[in-house]
């Protein structure tokens, strides 16, 4: 049996939105929850690829530039957004295949 894709939406939505502190928040929850949806996997890896891009590029600077706390930081948040383009590619191979 073929898993629909509204079905599938929602796995996508209770897979990403653990990973992020604002889904411990009833309010938070609910707003992340219609945001991804509404979006969808495809475009959200787009997202967080970019976001992912965005960060290697502060993070290679920011040693220097502001100090190794700053390098730390940004390190945890790209393998933190990398970590969330993993989930959303998986689902968006769903949808595509």
């Amino acid at each position: 049996m073929t898993e629909q894709p509204e079905n599938r939406a929602r796995g996508f939505v209770e897979d990403l939105g653990p990973l992020f502190d604002k889904w411990t928040y009833a309010d938070g929850r609910e707003c992340l929850s219609l945001d991804l949806y509404e979006r969808g996997a495809e475009e959200m890896a787009r997202e967080f690829r970019q976001a992912e891009d965005l960060l290697t590029g502060l993070e290679q600077t920011a040693d220097t530039a502001v100090g190794f706390g700053a390098y730390i930081v940004l390190g945890d948040a790209k393998r933190h957004a990398a970590r969330a383009r993993k989930v959303c590619e998986q689902y968006a191979r769903k949808d595509v295949g």
